[in-house]
């Protein structure tokens, strides 16, 4: 057996953690530069404000209902989600995080007499210890719990569905499930199965596997074998390393000058490196990702690359190279809006290489890669860039993304605590 714990409305009930004062009360949560709508409560929802919405098109509306509305704040947000992980911890040795507010869980060797007693413990520890509401799902896949969990959202305990014991209960689930709530199936192919009258998860249960795979092919068939009780798809407790990756922003407003964007785009490649190192990988492509508007108004998206002589997880060889290449690319009749940095072809730090035309020695890079340890542990410990590159200019933060309606760091700033003054005799 497997559960799923997805956290209810997460971003806007970390939120509501530390303003009881918003508890029933419309909150939004917004994307980066304030732009979008990324999280709603449930009132907002009633209201009819779709999710994606730019916010500039509901300013009325906000206005009109006294909508809360929040920037995003993920530090907030990831400190939340590592403490919900703790406890479910306590409850299953194998997890696999799926996402910043959905777990699951391998049940299988678990010694657990009542499915439905334990669920609905998990449930008020995680609300008691965290505050956070959650449903939780208990199903034989994952596909199905996903839909158990979605199911436990309508009422206040948690969903079992178990089709070799309480088959109407399975079916009754199956048939309220839209093929637009169904994991794995997706937009595209919800809109294919529609289209020949298949609406609900029973209905696509029903059809025959041959039908599934030539409809939308292998997945089909293993999204079909799910809702018919077969577990296809395990436990990910161990992700595979990454292949690639990316660290980008949009800017708070359009960068004309080179010198600005140059500290942006280190900014990028800092964190490019530390997340490198923390995952114990490195990089031999790397590059940078640019967008911009063009005199005559256009948008353009730019990328440019480097093959390094020596994969590297080396931050002030990744900012340099990031350099090289923006002062190629850069022209001050463009206005940026955009930018990043990008690692291709990731490989893991324990292969050493060795380049005769590399411009540092073995005994070099062994210096710079304790140098790194050691800029790393300063920094978790007295604060990020506390040490950082030179190139990285820490007073000129203007094209940081625009986040006004952004809630203090409950969770990881001391300084931002709230301060409770007694009264005087």
């Amino acid at each position: 057996m497997f559960a799923l714990v997805d956290c209810n409305n997460f971003f806007v009930s970390c939120e509501r953690l530390f303003r009881p004062d918003l508890t029933n009360q419309p909150v939004l949560v917004l994307s980066n530069n304030d732009g979008c709508v990324v999280a709603r409560s449930q009132e907002v929802r009633e209201l009819g404000i779709p999710m994606g919405v730019l916010y500039f098109q509901i300013k009325d509306v906000v206005r009109r209902n006294n909508i809360q509305c929040f920037s995003s704040n993920f530090a907030l947000y990831s400190d939340i989600s590592q403490r919900i992980i703790s406890i479910l911890g306590q409850y299953a040795a194998d997890i696999e995080v799926y996402s910043i507010d959905e777990a699951f869980m391998d049940l299988a060797n678990m010694p657990i007499e009542n499915l439905q007693s334990w669920g609905d413990d998990l449930t008020r520890r995680v609300q008691r210890d965290i505050g956070m509401p959650v449903s939780v799902g208990i199903a034989p896949n994952k596909t199905l719990a996903k839909l158990a969990s979605h199911y436990a959202k309508k009422q206040s305990k948690s969903c079992i569905i178990d089709p070799s014991s309480n088959h109407a209960n399975y079916t009754k689930i199956l048939e309220d499930t839209d093929v637009d709530d169904i994991w794995g199936v997706g937009r595209s192919n919800s809109a294919r199965l529609k289209s020949v009258g298949i609406k609900n998860a029973l209905q696509l249960s029903g059809v025959s596997e041959s039908w599934a795979h030539q409809v939308f092919g292998v997945n089909g068939v293993r999204v079909y074998s799910e809702l018919n009780g077969k577990q296809v798809y395990s436990l990910e407790a161990h992700k595979p390393p990454q292949k690639s990756l990316m660290v980008s922003r949009s800017f708070g407003h359009t960068i004309n000058n080179l010198y600005e964007l140059e500290t942006a785009v280190v900014n990028f490649a800092s964190r490019a490196g530390y997340k490198l190192r923390r995952s114990n990988q490195q990089v031999s492509d790397f590059g940078i990702y640019l967008r911009f508007k063009t005199p005559d108004g256009e948008t353009h998206n730019q990328m440019l690359s480097a093959k390094l002589s020596v994969a590297s997880n080396d931050t002030p060889e990744l900012a340099g190279e990031s350099l090289r290449l923006l002062r190629e690319a850069f022209s001050p009749d463009y206005g940026y809006k955009k930018a990043g940095v990008f690692a291709n072809n990731l490989t893991s730090a324990n292969l050493c290489q060795v380049n005769l035309l590399d411009k540092l020695s073995p005994k070099i890079r062994q210096k710079r890669t304790k140098l790194m340890e050691a800029m790393d542990n300063i920094n978790q410990k007295y604060g990020n860039d506390t040490i950082h590159v030179g190139a990285m200019d820490t007073t000129k933060n203007s094209w940081h993304s625009q986040k006004k309606r952004i809630s203090p760091a409950y969770t990881t700033d001391w300084l931002q605590l709230p301060k409770v003054s007694g009264l005087k005799d």
